[in-house]
């Protein structure tokens, strides 16, 4: 399941102490538990495809505030953008296999 995946990431990523993947993770999984309560209303369980929605939002979002930022003139925010931008892009594709 991808739920159990993105914890041991976010495992990894802590005994690494890679503190940008650490947020990206917490971020991320933090989206999947507001969904997950979501659904609970629906008396249903949370699947994978779920997860992948979850992501794909915020695949959306970043890309949503890249185009703010560049049009705002904030390189540096671009850049930080732009790099959780490739870290769930390469989470999704790798879900997807």
């Amino acid at each position: 399941m991808i739920l159990e995946k993105l914890k041991q990431k976010l495992y990894t990523a802590q005994k690494e102490k890679d503190a940008f993947m650490l947020s990206i993770l917490r971020y991320l999984l933090s989206g999947i538990k507001n969904r997950e309560i979501e659904i609970r209303v629906e008396h249903r369980e949370m699947n994978d495809s779920d997860v992948q929605g979850v992501i794909e939002s915020q695949i959306f979002q970043r890309k949503d505030s890249i185009e703010n930022y560049k049009m705002a003139k904030r390189q540096d925010l671009v850049d930080k953008e732009s790099s959780e931008l490739k870290i769930l892009e390469d989470l999704i594709s790798e879900f997807k296999k």
